[in-house]
């Protein structure tokens, strides 16, 4: 957790404290990003402005949660709350940031939390998840010395950030790296602390041998029960969360598909963890039956920090999956949600949500009526084969139809299905706003949701 402030350097009073998704949320999206935009191209330009301009930034202590963020000498004490969690490194001068971004993420991925651009593109917000307890000024220079002498030598880091105190100004870096499960643990044990006589402060002595850095870095590496964190990005790219169904229309077919598809809450709450995420494990298991274990556990991981509050606990995460994964895999005992799905989409179609919905809507409604009105013409046509009477109340009591739905279509000819599919394929007869005109097609523009009249679908083996 970090402590947050809304109105910029000067804003010393936190107004919040927000988690790591949060903040991953803010650097992709920042609502900020037209000023950082503005700030960078001063500062490309040697402009001094943008330092002005920088300082009216929403930005949060990256170190630790506060009350309120003065941490001199004594005011520590009473201010200081409990670290982050994490600690904080900048760079800074760097001639191409997104080169070095990508040297930099390549180099330690393995290793690092978050690393993006900085707010003013002069350098790169690096974020290391730690498993040391920091609770003293000592302490986190300590650690921050160790980091910045042996895992970051080779690195131009900025000495100015050695501070339990200081602020990280959020930045706006839609590609910012991320990775949840990494932690890195620094060795303590020879951090000597020494009352200084002459100012009655304490300072720190850690002797640091640039041979010896696996003696100051531990590397927290997943075991054989412990799945590893693959990046959301790289998992998205990889997992199948939804039956992939072939369309062969312009825009959307019509055909029965067993369908299954992972299902997310929006907000997934206390006693329904257990069950949701379970049927989360059996459907991607269902239609991932070759993939490795670690990129279903990762989107379960994103999933519980994204969409669970409070988030399941590490442990509790990690031994429900290894129970559901490993009963599914060891006894083949799987039970995904599998439906009958008869609206498809094609990939490149580029319609909104709504747009879909409407049209899926308009297209089920068709072939209910299809159905049903093929329902009573046959058993109409049974009655009369048999020479008995043909009424309302007879072909509802055969056809299990209500009486009132019998009553509405009781004249209705047979609709041809093939041709309302082939008019909501037809690049000539538009059926929703601006759909070719976005689809790069050529055609014009009629309003939303006007398609042919069901009389004019009528079948062509109907004697009309």
């Amino acid at each position: 957790m970090f402590s947050y402030f809304q109105k910029g350097i000067t804003d010393t009073n936190p107004s919040k404290t927000i988690d790591l998704p949060q903040l991953i949320k803010i650097i992709k999206d920042n609502p900020n990003k037209h000023l950082i935009d503005w700030i960078r191209l001063l500062r490309k330009q040697n402009n001094e402005e943008y330092k002005e301009l920088k300082r009216d930034l929403p930005n949060i202590a990256p170190n630790c949660i506060v009350k309120y963020r003065s941490l001199k000498d004594h005011e520590f004490q009473q201010n200081f709350i409990m670290s982050s969690g994490y600690i904080y490194f900048d760079t800074d001068d760097i001639e191409n940031v997104d080169e070095y971004k990508e040297y930099f993420i390549k180099k330690y991925g393995h290793l690092v939390s978050v690393v993006c651009k900085s707010s003013s593109c002069g350098g790169l917000s690096i974020l290391f998840k730690l498993t040391n307890t920091i609770s003293s000024k000592e302490k986190f220079l300590h650690v921050w010395d160790t980091i910045r002498t042996t895992l970051l030598q080779d690195e131009r880091i900025d000495i100015k950030c050695k501070d339990i105190g200081r602020v990280m100004f959020i930045s706006y870096d839609p590609e910012v790296y991320v990775n949840y499960e990494n932690e890195i643990t620094i060795d303590t044990s020879n951090c000597i602390f020494e009352k200084d006589s002459s100012d009655n402060k304490k300072r720190v002595k850690h002797p640091i041998s640039k041979n010896s850095i696996n003696n100051k870095v531990v590397y927290s590496f997943s075991d054989k029960d412990k799945p590893t964190i693959i990046p959301i990005d790289q998992v998205l790219m990889k997992l199948v969360t939804k039956t992939i169904v072939p369309v062969d229309n312009l825009i959307v077919d019509l055909k029965p598909v067993d369908y299954a598809e992972v299902y997310i809450p929006k907000q997934i709450k206390d006693g329904t963890k257990h069950t949701i995420y379970t049927s989360i494990i059996h459907q991607l298991v269902y239609l991932n039956p070759t993939i490795e274990k670690e990129y279903i556990f990762s989107y379960l991981w994103y999933i519980n920090y994204n969409h669970s509050k409070p988030s399941m606990e590490k442990r509790e995460l990690i031994r429900l999956f290894n129970m559901v994964y490993t009963g599914i895999k060891k006894a083949g005992d799987i039970h995904p949600i599998i439906k009958t799905k008869w609206v498809h989409f094609n990939s490149d179609h580029r319609l909104t949500g709504k747009e879909k919905n409407k049209l899926a809507n308009t297209l089920n409604g068709y072939y209910r009526r299809h159905q049903t009105i093929n329902k009573i013409v046959s058993v109409k046509d049974e009655l009369t084969r048999k020479g008995e009477m043909v009424t309302r109340k007879s072909v509802s009591q055969i056809t299990g139809l209500s009486l009132k739905t019998v009553q509405i279509h009781f004249n209705s000819e047979p609709i041809d299905m093939d041709m309302v599919i082939q008019q909501m394929n037809d690049p000539e007869n538009v059926i929703l706003e601006d759909k070719l005109t976005r689809m790069g097609l050529n055609g014009g523009i009629s309003r939303f949701g006007t398609i042919t009249h069901p009389e004019e679908f009528i079948h062509p083996e109907c004697p009309r």
